[in-house]
């Protein structure tokens, strides 16, 4: 059995029409039916996955991942004057030394991005879209609306600021395509190497990484003094995307996944196996009459034995096919409908541990700013928040503990490392008032994002059908754009009610960590067992394919 095609091809229903092969990875069965391909195309395709792996990662820290990094964007238009129409009549004092940006200006401008933001609920179409026309479809379609995201930009800069509005939610589109498009840049290595895991938990780590990008533009905008305007700085930054992304598409038009080459060479080594074990038997068969005669006497000879003497061979072989043939009745995750799979109850654990974490995390990421401030960050000259923000892509440092800890003690292993971290750095958010203990808490908070979407990530296409975890990626990313509302009323609470002390919210999501606890139980479990009935089918196989091997060379 195949256990998992890694094209992200459509569904059975919608073969018949499906899309021009430039939209979507090789067909396995289409492949299968190709001519052998030589050692030296192997070779070129393993380098066009490797590079495309390269070029993932560029795209997706660059420009990708730098939607999150709103802070230093906001710095960018306020010395533009974006929006700062909305200052006319304002009193400025003349005492105050900010730059001269007025309440309405700066809520304008954390507008746009929160409009931004609400795109995360059209995740399910680009699911959808995925699942449909495959991922290299989506990766055009990612690049191109991050292009017109960029141009609207530009044009924002230099001539109208409501067209920041529709700029930063079309990069905001193209940010969640490729988001999801992570997983499918793994599943272009073949299932059980470990690549797989490892390209997916470190496109992620360069996800998180990626929030530091627009400090970098920060930084060569105020390393200069000023010698290129913001919408120079953005033409530069939108060529730089069209030559990391134009060699990214490249090489998804022309990538093959392994398992589909693989799959090619077991076939065709087995046709050979199967002429080789043809031409040893008849290099055996006698070619006299006589001993054709002899043979066909002693074949009546043995159906007139009595029947007892028949019944050890048909037994062993019933004990042997009972002992390999699985006894669970329970049926593979990606084995059932789409519709089965979403309401199953392992994607709905999932669903739980997922939707807890990742709305604590945009929690504390909105949230720390304030905390901080409370804890006497301010007298520091936010000296505790900068270090925070710099600590975001040290999430890169945990990518080959994320790795071992897959590799040593599984998935169940990984979602209770999660746990932990997270127990630790909430502990330190709730107990501790010292701000330098704080820094120990953000080094957790770090690993633990990189635990989060590395293992989650990796965890999909073990679970779930390739045509379905398109899908899937979108109603979780769309859940966790809902609950993220949540944050509002525990955050203005704590704010307004409270004076700043974010105890209560702290408390909540901290004792929230034992409900994911036992989903993460619950997923360890689910796992271990569909990985006991694979196990039980592939050597079903083995014995299977062994005795027909024998089989034809006793007839033979």
């Amino acid at each position: 059995m195949v256990d998992e095609v890694v094209s992200g091809s459509p569904s059975e229903a919608a073969h018949e029409s499906e899309p021009s092969p430039l939209f979507s990875l090789p067909d396995e069965a289409a492949v299968s039916d190709s001519p052998k391909k030589p050692w030296n195309t192997e070779r070129r395709q393993s380098r066009r996955r490797h590079g495309l792996f390269v070029f993932a990662c560029l795209y997706t820290f660059l420009f990708i991942g730098a939607f999150y990094g709103w802070g230093p964007m906001q710095l960018m238009l306020e010395e533009n004057g974006t929006f700062s129409s909305k200052c006319d009549g304002y009193d400025f004092d003349e005492n105050d030394s900010s730059d001269d940006i007025c309440p309405a200006q700066s809520s304008a401008l954390v507008n746009v991005h929160f409009y931004a933001n609400m795109m995360q609920m059209a995740s399910p179409l680009f699911g959808l879209l995925l699942d449909r026309y495959g991922p290299v479809f989506t990766a055009y379609l990612m690049a191109i609306i991050g292009w017109i995201g960029l141009t609207l930009l530009i044009l924002a800069t230099s001539y109208s600021d409501v067209m920041l509005y529709p700029a930063f939610q079309l990069m905001g589109l193209s940010t969640f395509l490729g988001a999801m498009l992570m997983i499918h840049t793994g599943m272009v290595f073949a299932e059980g190497n470990r690549m797989r895991q490892r390209v997916i938990i470190t496109l992620n780590a360069m996800f998180d990484a990626g929030s530091i990008t627009w400090l970098g533009l920060w930084a060569i905008d105020k390393g200069t003094s000023g010698s290129f305007t913001l919408s120079n700085l953005l033409t530069m930054y939108l060529v730089c995307s069209v030559l990391i992304f134009g060699t990214g598409l490249y090489l998804w038009t022309v990538v093959e996944p392994e398992q589909a080459i693989t799959n090619v060479e077991d076939d065709e080594e087995g046709e050979e196996e199967e002429k080789s074990t043809k031409s040893d038997a008849d290099e055996v068969v006698p070619d006299t009459k006589a001993e054709n005669d002899a043979s066909i006497q002693e074949e009546s000879k043995s159906e007139m034995l009595p029947s007892d003497e028949a019944k050890p061979v048909a037994s062993h072989a019933g004990s042997v096919s009972k002992s390999i043939a699985p006894q669970d009745t329970y049926i593979l995750v990606r084995d059932r409908t789409f519709r089965q799979q979403i309401v199953s109850l392992p994607f709905g654990a999932f669903v739980v541990f997922w939707t807890i974490a990742v709305t604590y995390n945009q929690y504390i990421l909105t949230t720390t700013r304030d905390f901080l401030a409370f804890l006497g960050d301010d007298e520091t000259g936010n000296k505790y928040l900068t270090i925070f923000t710099l600590l975001m892509p040290a999430s890169l440092v945990a990518v080959p503990f994320t790795d071992e800890t897959l590799e040593k003690i599984g998935f169940h292993g990984g979602f209770q490392a999660i746990n932990g971290m997270g127990l630790a750095f909430s502990l330190i958010r709730l107990l501790s008032d010292n701000l330098n203990v704080q820094v120990i808490g953000f080094v957790l908070f770090s690993f633990w994002r990189s635990f989060l979407f590395g293992v989650s990530f990796s965890f999909f296409p073990t679970l779930l059908s390739p045509s379905v975890v398109g899908k899937a990626t979108g109603i979780v990313y769309a859940l966790t754009g809902a609950t993220a509302f949540l944050n509002v009323p525990i955050t203005d609470y704590a704010i307004e009610e409270k004076g700043g002390d974010f105890f209560i919210p702290n408390l909540i999501y901290t004792c929230l960590i034992g409900v994911c606890v036992l989903a993460a139980w619950y997923l360890g479990k689910v796992n271990r067992r569909e990985k006991h009935i694979l196990e039980t089918r592939r050597r079903s196989s083995v014995v299977a394919a062994s005795q027909s091997s024998l089989n034809f060379s006793f007839v033979q």
